[in-house]
């Protein structure tokens, strides 16, 4: 940060205050308090996005996809055995967080299809004031169901793409979206390991024409070479990057990634990170709790750049998008060509 100025401007080197950030929910150094003559701190200020696993199934059944929730947003999570949400406490937490500032729910599963008390989740939803959005599975998902997710107001459909697959399947579930405008916003997410793969999705999202869809790569332990030619950035990309003075300054605070968001499994465990140590559980803890321990002790939210290794000896950290789940779930932050051979820590 600075100024070029003409040496005419001044006989002595100028001054040039470097511009603190001002956060408008900062992540307290100790246990948050009322500043005086400012409002009583409220955590619920702080919640933006909470994911339900409405159930689990065993690892088996998941196969190879039992850890990709902890790389990225993957709907199913594997657990001993299946697993199932306890409708009452589910019920309990979501009145618990009505009172949040309006946050984004994501409803998701081994197979949210089979949620035995799924008609009565979606009557409580239609009566929160948050928006919504249900995540499936393309190679479980059951077409019956779709137009009850699409239609209640302020919902969104999100579907994950595993390979093998086929078109028709993919338009199977199109078609069984009612409303064109909901069809075409159906968000279309493809999660892909090698270059087939990845080609492969490029096919069908021009065979079946989709207007909204994401890749996710997924890491199995030995496609290293892929990841490196399809995630790693390169020094001129960050440069091109271009961030807003505003981004710079919120790397710098928080993980933009993580920061107000909470991922709860069957069992009722809160993460605010998978990859990290639960935070607590909806069956003891309230709203208010779970985000005063994530505040105080937790390091999901406030993980940067500048404190890991070796991006905090990187003049580009500041640059950088915030530490992802799938670098933590490779244990390496440096998916990146300008640390091309530095160690993991």
């Amino acid at each position: 940060m600075g100024d070029l100025l003409d040496t005419s401007w001044s006989a002595i080197r100028p001054a040039n205050v470097f511009p603190e950030p001002l956060l408008r929910n900062p992540i307290p150094r100790a246990k948050p308090a009322a500043p005086p003559g400012e409002d009583k701190f409220d955590p619920r200020n702080y919640i933006r996005e909470v994911t339900f696993f409405l159930n689990s199934a065993p690892s088996a059944g998941l196969a190879p996809f039992q850890q990709a929730c902890r790389q990225f947003s993957y709907p199913a999570v594997a657990s001993a055995k299946k697993q199932e949400m306890d409708p009452g406490v589910l019920h309990r937490f979501l009145l618990d967080l009505k009172d949040s500032k309006p946050a984004l729910l994501h409803f998701a599963g081994a197979d949210l299809t089979r949620y035995p008390a799924l008609p009565e989740l979606l009557d409580l939803l239609a009566t929160l004031p948050f928006p919504k959005k249900h995540h499936l599975l393309l190679r479980n998902h059951q077409t019956g169901i779709i137009p009850l997710l699409s239609r209640q107001a302020r919902s969104a459909l999100a579907l994950y793409v595993t390979f093998p697959s086929h078109p028709t399947l993919l338009n199977q579930f199109l078609d069984s979206v009612p409303e064109a405008g909901a069809r075409k916003k159906a968000e279309i997410h493809f999660v892909v390991s090698n270059p087939e793969e990845l080609q492969m999705s490029l096919e069908l999202i021009q065979i079946c024409d989709l207007k909204s869809y994401f890749f996710h790569p997924f890491y199995t332990g030995s496609n290293d070479s892929f990841l490196k030619e399809q995630v790693f950035v390169s020094r001129e990309e960050i440069y091109a990057s271009h961030p807003t003075q505003r981004q710079v300054f919120s790397r710098l605070s928080v993980n933009e990634n993580d920061f107000g968001k909470f991922w709860i499994k069957p069992s009722g465990e809160v993460f605010a990170n998978l990859n990290d140590r639960r935070t607590g559980n909806i069956t003891t803890d309230s709203v208010a709790r779970l985000v005063l321990t994530e505040l105080e002790s937790g390091k999901s939210w406030s993980r940067i750049r500048n404190r890991v290794s070796p991006c905090r000896d990187c003049l580009y950290h500041f640059l950088c998008p915030p530490i992802s789940s799938l670098e933590l779930f490779c244990k390496r932050f440096n998916f990146c060509t300008v640390y091309p051979d530095a160690a993991r820590s």
